[in-house]
C-alpha cells in the first residue's frame, strides 16, 4: 500500500470516527418504538432507517436489520425499500472491509433501481459504488460511477449527492498523484458543505485538502488547510480527529526542519492521545518525537564537526555528550514498540527500523542489526516493499561499518533492487552512495567513480567540498602519478628560466610566431568563406533529396494502400475457401434433418469452425474453438478440419474419446510441441458428438466445450461435461479424454457450441452474457422451430451487445433428435 493510500484510509477512518460520535442513541430508540406499532407491510421502511443508523460503528447489527427490510420488501413487492436494504447492507459489508460481497450487493441495489424514476438513491449507490471500486484499486471503474452520480445530480439539482460525489472524486484523483483536479472538486464539496453549515464535513475536506496540498509539496498551505480544520474540530469537541490534524501538522513542520514547532504538536497529539485512551496516537507521537530526538542530535553532531571553534580532543568530548540525545530518542521509541508489540503491522516495523537506525548512530552495530532484523520479518509479513529496501539498506551500513563488505554488499543490493521496482528515490541515492564506499574501501577505483556518479546525479544537491573530498581520497591512491606531475612541472620552471636569459631568441622567435598567426588567421578567413560556399551547395542539395525522398514516401503511401487492399481481397478469398471445407447446408440438412447452425466470425475468417459427416449409420457433430480467430485462428481451423477427416476416414468405429485423442497427437505433432516456456501453445476447444438416431445413442467428449441435452418435460438442462484440457499441449493433460454414451429421447435437442457466445460483453454494466442466461435462454426456446431458435439466438446476442463490438467467434449448433 502506498502512502498516498494510508492517508486515504485514515481519511475515511476519521470520517467514519466522526459519525460514531455523531451518532444518537436516542433517534434508534425513536425507531424501535415506532417499529413496535407498524404493520409488516410499512416495516421495511423502519428496518432500513434502523440500518443506515448502525452501518457505520455496528455493521454487522446493521445487516440483521437490512436482511430483515429486504425480506419484507420482497414480500410486498417494494421495489424501492428492496433496493435501499441491498445499498445499506453494502455499505455495512465494507466498513467490514468484505470488499467483494459489498460490490455484489451495490451491483444488485443499482439493477433493481435502474426500474425506478428513484433518482435520488440511484445517484447515492453510484457514488458509493464508485469509492468501493476506489478501495479495490479499481480507479477506471471508480471514476466511471463517480463522475456519472456527479453528473446526474448535477443535472437534477441534488446538493447532497453532488457533495458526496465531488469529495469521492477528489479522492480519488488524490491517490492518482492529480492534485490539482482533485482540490477542484474537494473545493466544491467545502462550498456546499459550507452553504448547509455542515461544519463536520467542511472539517473533514479541510483535513483531505491539507493532505492534498502536502503532497503536491505546498507545505505552509497544507498547514493553513489543518489549522482551519483543526479549528473546526476543536469546535465540534472532536478529539480524536483533532489529534490527527496536530500529528500532520507535526510532520509537516519536521519536514520544514522546525523542530520545536514539531515537537509541540507530537506532544499535544500525545497528551489528547492519553486523555482520549487511544493507543494509535499514542505510540505514533512516542515514535515521531523518537525521531524529532533523532534528529535533533544528529544535526548538533554534524554543526560539531564542521566547527573550527574546537581541537580534535574536545570535538571527541562533546560528541559523547551529544549522543545522549541518541538515548533519549531510543526511550520514546522503546515507549512506542511497547504499545504496539501485539499488533505486528507496519507500524511496530517502522518504530523497530527507527531504534536499528538510532543504534547505528551509537555505533552499537549488532545491537541495530538485531532491531532491523525484528523489522524485516514483519514488514516481509506486512508485505511493505518500501519498508524491507529501507531496512536491507540500514543492515547495509552496519556491516559496512564493521568492514564486513561482502554481506553489506550483499543488503545494499537488496535495497536497491527493491528500491528501483517501487521508485524509492532517496532509498536508491543512499545505496549508490553506501556502494561507492564500499567498492573504494575495496581499492576497486572504477566501479567506485562509477557510483559515486550515480550517487550525485540523485542527489538534488552536492557540496563541491564532498565531491572534491571523493576525488582528493581516489588520487591518494595514486601517489606515483602525483610525484611524475611534480617532476615533469620542476622540468617547465627549469625551461622557463633557460628562456629568460635567452631573451633575443625569444623575442625573435616572437615575431616569426606573430607573422605565422597573422598568415594563419587569414588563411583561416578564407577558408571559412569557402565552407560556407560548400555548405551553401550542401543546403540545395538536401533540399533536393528531402524533395525527392518526399515523392518516394508518397509512392510507398500509394503501394501501401494497394498492398493493404491486395490483403483484404486474400482475406475473402480465404473466407471462400474456408466455407467450402466446412460442410454444405445441403448436406447439414439430409444427415440432420432439424437443426440450425449460428455461425457469426468475428473477423472476416473465422477461428471457430463447424464439421459434420456420416459413417456407420451415425452422424458426427462438432463444434471447435481454435486458438486466436480471425487469419491465425482460420489457419488453425483448416487443420482441424483437415486431421478430422483424416482421422475419421481412418478410424473403422469411430469413438467420440479415440477421435480427440488422435487430434490432440496430429496438433502436437504437426506444431512440434513438446513443453518448452517458449513454444506455441497453440490449439483447440472442442466439442464432438456422435449420434445414432436409430438407436437414441449419443457419444460424447469434449475439451472444455460441454453438451447441452433440452429435455420437453424437464425444467433444467442435462449438462455432460467436458474435460478442462485442450486439443494441444497442456502441463495438466490426462492421457485420454473421457467417453461419455447418453441415452436420448425423441423431442431432445442437443446443443454443441464454442464460448464465444457467452463471452460477448454488454448488457448495461458491460458485463460477459455468462454461461447462466445461455441455459436459461435455451431452455426458454428448445420447443421453438430450429430457424426460430436460430433467429432468436442471433438477435439476443445483438441486443446484449447494443453499441459493443464482437469480441469472438461466435458458433452454436443444435440438433433435435
Amino acid at each position: 500500500m502506498s502512502i498516498k493510500k494510508v492517508y486515504i484510509t485514515l481519511i475515511l477512518l476519521l470520517v467514519s470516527f466522526t459519525y460514531l460520535f455523531c451518532q444518537d442513541e436516542r433517534i434508534v430508540d425513536s425507531l424501535n418504538k415506532v417499529l413496535r406499532k407498524t404493520n409488516d407491510k410499512n416495516k421495511a421502511e423502519i428496518y432500513n432507517q434502523l440500518a443506515r443508523e448502525y452501518k457505520f460503528y455496528k455493521p454487522d447489527k446493521a445487516i440483521e436489520y437490512a436482511n430483515k427490510a429486504l425480506s419484507l420488501a420482497k414480500q410486498y413487492k417494494n421495489i424501492e425499500q428492496e433496493a435501499l436494504a441491498l445499498y445499506n447492507k453494502a455499505e455495512s459489508f465494507r466498513e467490514k472491509q468484505e470488499y467483494n460481497q459489498s460490490k455484489n450487493e451495490f451491483l444488485e441495489a443499482l439493477t433493481l433501481i435502474n426500474k425506478l424514476k428513484t433518482k435520488d438513491l440511484h445517484i447515492d449507490i453510484m457514488s458509493s459504488l464508485g469509492s468501493l471500486y476506489d478501495d479495490l484499486e479499481e480507479k477506471d471503474s471508480a471514476l466511471y460511477y463517480l463522475k456519472n452520480a456527479y453528473k446526474k445530480s448535477k443535472e437534477i439539482g441534488y446538493k447532497k449527492g453532488t457533495n458526496k460525489s465531488a469529495n469521492n472524486l477528489g479522492i480519488v484523483f488524490f491517490s492518482q498523484g492529480k492534485f490539482d483536479t482533485a482540490k477542484l472538486y474537494l473545493n466544491e464539496s467545502y462550498k456546499i458543505c459550507e452553504e448547509d453549515k455542515d461544519t463536520l464535513h467542511m472539517a473533514t475536506n479541510l483535513n483531505i485538502l491539507g493532505i492534498c496540498t502536502y503532497y503536491a509539496g505546498k507545505l505552509s498551505e497544507a498547514v493553513r488547510y489543518y489549522l482551519q480544520a483543526l479549528k473546526f474540530y476543536e469546535a465540534l469537541k472532536d478529539r480524536v480527529a483533532a489529534a490527527k490534524v496536530l500529528f500532520n501538522i507535526g510532520n509537516i513542520y519536521r519536514e520544514l526542519n522546525d523542530l520545536s514547532m514539531a515537537l509541540n504538536y507530537y506532544n499535544q497529539t500525545l497528551n489528547i492521545g492519553k486523555e482520549i485512551k487511544d493507543s494509535t496516537y499514542i505510540s505514533s507521537a512516542y515514535n515521531n518525537i523518537g525521531i524529532l530526538y533523532k534528529i535533533k542530535t544528529e544535526l548538533q553532531i554534524d554543526s560539531l564537526h564542521k566547527s573550527n571553534t574546537y581541537s580534535e580532543n574536545e570535538k571527541v568530548q562533546r560528541e559523547k555528550k551529544l549522543s545522549e540525545g541518541y538515548k533519549k530518542a531510543i526511550l520514546y521509541l522503546d515507549s512506542a514498540l511497547m504499545i504496539r508489540k501485539n499488533k505486528q503491522d507496519e507500524a511496530l516495523a517502522e518504530t523497530f527500523s527507527n531504534v536499528g537506525n538510532t543504534l547505528h548512530l551509537l555505533k552499537r552495530y549488532d545491537e541495530s542489526i538485531a532491531e532491523f532484523e525484528k523489522a524485516l520479518k514483519i514488514a516481509k509479513k506486512v508485505n511493505s516493499l518500501r519498508l524491507q529496501c529501507e531496512i536491507y539498506q540500514g543492515i547495509g551500513a552496519n556491516y559496512s561499518e564493521k568492514k564486513n563488505y561482502s554481506e553489506a554488499f550483499k543488503y545494499y543490493s537488496q535495497s536497491l533492487n527493491i528500491a528501483k521496482a517501487i521508485d524509492q528515490g532517496e532509498v536508491i541515492k543512499e545505496s549508490y552512495k553506501g556502494l561507492y564506499i564500499i567498492y573504494e574501501k575495496l581499492n576497486d577505483y572504477k566501479n567506485a567513480f562509477n557510483f559515486f556518479k550515480l550517487y550525485v546525479d540523485k542527489k538534488d544537491s552536492i557540496s563541491g567540498e564532498e565531491i572534491n573530498k571523493f576525488i582528493k581520497d581516489l588520487n591518494e591512491k595514486y601517489q606515483t602519478e602525483q610525484r611524475e606531475a611534480k617532476i615533469k612541472e620542476q622540468e617547465l620552471l627549469k625551461q622557463k628560466q633557460e628562456q629568460q636569459i635567452r631573451t633575443q631568441k625569444i623575442l625573435l622567435i616572437g615575431t616569426v610566431v606573430f607573422a605565422i598567426m597573422l598568415i594563419g588567421f587569414i588563411v583561416f578567413v578564407v577558408a571559412q568563406l569557402r565552407l560556407i560556399q560548400k555548405k551553401n551547395a550542401l543546403l540545395a542539395e538536401r533540399n533536393a533529396q528531402i524533395q525527392a525522398q518526399k515523392e518516394e514516401i508518397q509512392a510507398q503511401r500509394d503501394l501501401v494502400m494497394k498492398q493493404k487492399e491486395e490483403i483484404t481481397d486474400s482475406i475473402h478469398y480465404a473466407q471462400r475457401i474456408q466455407k467450402a471445407v466446412m460442410p454444405s447446408d445441403v448436406f447439414a440438412a439430409r444427415v440432420l434433418r432439424d437443426y440450425f447452425i449460428l455461425f457469426r466470425p468475428r473477423d472476416i475468417v473465422s477461428g471457430d469452425f463447424y464439421w459434420i459427416t456420416y459413417k456407420n449409420n451415425k452422424v458426427i457433430a462438432v463444434a471447435a474453438d481454435c486458438t486466436g480467430h480471425g487469419v491465425p485462428g482460420a489457419f488453425m481451423s483448416m487443420l482441424g478440419v483437415s486431421f478430422l477427416n483424416e482421422i475419421v476416414n481412418k478410424l473403422a468405429e469411430p469413438e467420440a474419446h479415440i477421435i480427440l485423442n488422435e487430434l490432440r497427437n496430429h496438433v502436437k505433432t504437426t506444431l512440434d510441441q513438446t513443453g518448452k516456456a517458449d513454444e506455441a501453445k497453440d490449439g483447440m476447444d472442442i466439442a464432438l458428438a456422435i449420434i445414432d438416431f436409430e438407436k437414441l445413442i449419443v457419444q460424447f467428449a469434449g475439451a472444455y466445450n460441454p453438451l447441452y441435452i433440452c429435455r420437453p418435460g424437464e425444467t433444467e438442462i442435462i449438462e455432460i461435461k467436458a474435460d478442462k484440457m485442450p486439443i494441444g499441449i497442456y502441463i495438466k493433460e490426462k492421457e485420454s479424454f473421457t467417453p461419455n454414451l447418453v441415452e436420448i429421447k425423441k423431442g431432445d435437442v442437443l446443443y454443441i457450441f464454442s464460448d464465444g457466445y457467452v463471452s460477448q460483453f454488454g448488457g448495461n454494466d458491460g458485463r460477459k452474457f455468462m454461461t447462466k442466461n445461455f441455459k436459461d435462454l435455451l431452455m426458454k426456446i428448445f420447443e421453438k422451430p430450429m430457424d426460430e431458435q436460430r433467429n432468436i439466438l442471433d438477435k439476443a446476442i445483438d441486443d446484449w451487445r447494443g453499441n459493443l463490438p464482437q469480441v469472438d467467434d461466435i458458433l452454436v449448433m443444435g440438433i433435435r433428435i
